[in-house]
């Protein structure tokens, strides 16, 4: 809630809406998680599949979009992420998105 601006109660409603379901990320970034986690501990851009972290991604300086997948998620998995992937770049629409602080994996991506 803290880097959106809103209150607690607003942050539980609009979470509430979404659907959103919590998740255990010890367990979903299995051996990955330091490389996941910036130096304050906020996860960085994640792929997930059937709720576990798959893979990594990071938008360039010119708006693209590079991503990593950490483990082999199947078949079915492949697609859909380049699908969402084109979707994000879609929705971004030429807007650029810049984290603070990046991950240890962010960063390697973003060379």
């Amino acid at each position: 809630m803290w880097w959106t601006g809103w209150t607690l109660t607003d942050t539980r409603t609009t979470l509430a809406a979404t659907g959103a379901r919590a998740v255990e990320l010890d367990e979903g970034t299995g051996p990955h998680t330091k490389a996941l986690f910036d130096r304050n501990g906020n996860i960085g851009p994640t792929i997930w599949w059937n709720g576990r972290v798959i893979g990594i991604w990071v938008q360039h300086a010119d708006g693209h979009i590079n991503h990593h997948l950490l483990t082999d998620p199947g078949s079915q998995a492949r697609p859909a992420v380049e699908t969402e992937i084109h979707r994000t770049l879609a929705f971004l629409d030429g807007t650029r998105v810049t984290p603070c602080h990046r991950t240890p994996s962010e960063r390697s991506l973003a060379t």
